[in-house]
């Protein structure tokens, strides 16, 4: 949801066209990650969000009847996302995030929307790693309160190192700099 130059061309609108374009006055807080590339990513420069998660939630606010310019986007990273919308601090989170018996107690999912995988992201030029069984011994890098996590420790337990860091844009660079696997 961004004005785009076409949109801001001269013309003379009655006050419901305006109201249309620019809003309604309504305010809806949607808790998206900053830190995803793809699924949620904040542009520092331009103060715009972009991803997958992006446009499901400005396609969602739309279907509720807000305009794009009634969406206050909301950093949620992983470990903020229940409390996040348990204490009322947004209206609604678009995110990756396994829906599981706990979590579900807590809050109401409306999904999926989207099924995926887990993966370990390794370095291009790193080929000590082809398969789960490499990773015995290395230095794995994950956020807390992900099931990621969860499923590192069920796997290997002791046998990895970990660095636990509070969204993917650390770990990301963990695994670039090579303190991470």
């Amino acid at each position: 949801p961004t004005r785009r130059s076409s949109d801001l061309r001269r013309r003379v609108v009655t006050e419901d066209e305006a109201r249309a374009e620019l809003g309604t006055g309504k305010v809806i807080r949607i808790g998206i990650p900053f830190d995803y590339p793809g699924i949620g990513l904040m542009n520092e420069k331009t103060d715009i969000p972009s991803g997958f998660a992006v446009d499901i939630a400005a396609y969602l606010a739309w279907k509720l009847g807000y305009s794009p310019y009634d969406i206050e986007w909301v950093p949620a990273p992983t470990a903020d996302r229940v409390p996040l919308l348990k204490l009322g601090k947004v209206d609604m989170v678009v995110a990756p995030m396994t829906i599981t018996e706990q979590r579900a107690k807590d809050i109401v999912f409306a999904g999926p929307y989207l099924i995926t995988g887990q993966d370990i992201l390794v370095r291009a030029n790193d080929t000590s790693i082809n398969s789960k069984e490499d990773l015995s011994g290395k230095t794995l890098c994950a956020v807390p309160s992900s099931t990621s996590l969860d499923r590192i420790i069920e796997l290997f337990g002791d046998d990895v190192n970990m660095i636990y860091e509070k969204n993917y844009e650390l770990c990301i660079r963990h695994v670039v700099d090579g303190d991470a696997d």
